[in-house]
C-alpha cells in the first residue's frame, strides 16, 4: 500500500495492452503473502482488489488463478512463502492436456535439512567477530538447543543481531532459516553436539556461497557482486527452484498451445 505498489499497477497495465493488442497467451505475478490479507478497517485485501479490477478488463476467455507456495516444499531449506497471480488466455485451455496440466497444484517435496547446503568446515574467527553482549547470548542460546534438541537434529540457524541488547533469536529453526532477509549478514549456525566436529564448539556464521545455495542460486553466478548486493540478491530473489515449480505447469501447456499451432490443429 505504498509507493512501491504503482509498479505491481504499472505492469498490469501492461499486460491488458498486451493481452488486447498483442498476442500475449501467458502471465505471471508474484508479491508476498501479505498481498491476500485485509487490513484494518479495508473491506478488500490488495488480491482481492486486483482480481476485481483485472477480471473484467482481459478479453474474453481469460482467466486468473491464485497459487500460494513456499520454497521449503520445494527442495530449499528456506521459508519463502509467495503468492502468484497466473494469468492464462483461452488458447492455452483448449485441450483437455492443457486444463489438466493448467489445474494441477504446484507439486511439493519433503522439507530438506540445510546440513545438505552447508560447508564441513569451522570457523574460530566468526566468534571473535562478536560482542561480548553477542556471544553470552549465543552461548545460552547454543546451551538450550543441545540440551533439548532431538537426537537426529543438525543445525539451528539463529541471527545474532536481531536483537543484540536481549535474546539471540529465541524461534531458533532447526534444520532450515526463515526467508533469509537483505539483513542477514548475522545468520548464525548452531551445531548439535554431534556436528560439532564439524562446525566447531560454538558454530560459526553463515558464508556467502551458503547463503546463495539456500536460496537456490548458484554461488559462482554472484562472482561479480559485492557481499552487500549477495545479501540483497539472496534477500530479494525468487528462488528459481519456487518459480519453476509454480511455472512448470503453464509452460507445459504453452508448449502444447506452440506445437497445436505449428501443426494447424
Amino acid at each position: 500500500m505504498d509507493a512501491r505498489a504503482s509498479v505491481f499497477v504499472t505492469v498490469a497495465m501492461w499486460i491488458l495492452h498486451l493481452a488486447h493488442h498483442g498476442t500475449l497467451t501467458w502471465w505471471v505475478l508474484e508479491n508476498v503473502s501479505g498481498i491476500r490479507k485485509r487490513r484494518r478497517g479495508e473491506t478488500k485485501s490488495f488480491a482481492e482488489w486486483f482480481l476485481d479490477e483485472m477480471g473484467p478488463e482481459l478479453p474474453t476467455g481469460w482467466r486468473i488463478d491464485v497459487v500460494e507456495h513456499n520454497s521449503c516444499e520445494c527442495l530449499l531449506p528456506q521459508s519463502r512463502p509467495r503468492v502468484f497471480f497466473i494469468g492464462t488466455s483461452g488458447a492455452l485451455r483448449q485441450t483437455p492436456l492443457q486444463r489438466r496440466l493448467l489445474s494441477t497444484a504446484p507439486l511439493s517435496r519433503p522439507r530438506v535439512d540445510i546440513i545438505h547446503f552447508l560447508d564441513p568446515s569451522p570457523s574460530t574467527e566468526d566468534w571473535y567477530a562478536l560482542t561480548l553482549r553477542q556471544q553470552v547470548n549465543l552461548l545460552e542460546q547454543l546451551h538450550s538447543f543441545q540440551s533439548s534438541c532431538a537426537p537426529d537434529a543438525t543445525v539451528a540457524i539463529v541471527d545474532v543481531a536481531r536483537d543484540p541488547l536481549g535474546q539471540v533469536d529465541a524461534t531458533a529453526v532447526v534444520g532450515g532459516t526463515r526467508t533469509l532477509r537483505t539483513n542477514c549478514a548475522y545468520l548464525w549456525v548452531l551445531p548439535s553436539a554431534a556436528w560439532v566436529p564439524t562446525f566447531g564448539s560454538r558454530g560459526r556464521f553463515l558464508s556467502r556461497a551458503e547463503k546463495c545455495r539456500i536460496a537456490g542460486l548458484v554461488p559462482s553466478s554472484m562472482a561479480g557482486l559485492s557481499d552487500n548486493d549477495v545479501e540483497r540478491a539472496v534477500g530479494n530473489t525468487i528462488p528459481p527452484p519456487l518459480i519453476g515449480v509454480v511455472m512448470y505447469p503453464v509452460l507445459r501447456a504453452w508448449a502444447e498451445h506452440i506445437r497445436n499451432s505449428a501443426s494447424g490443429c
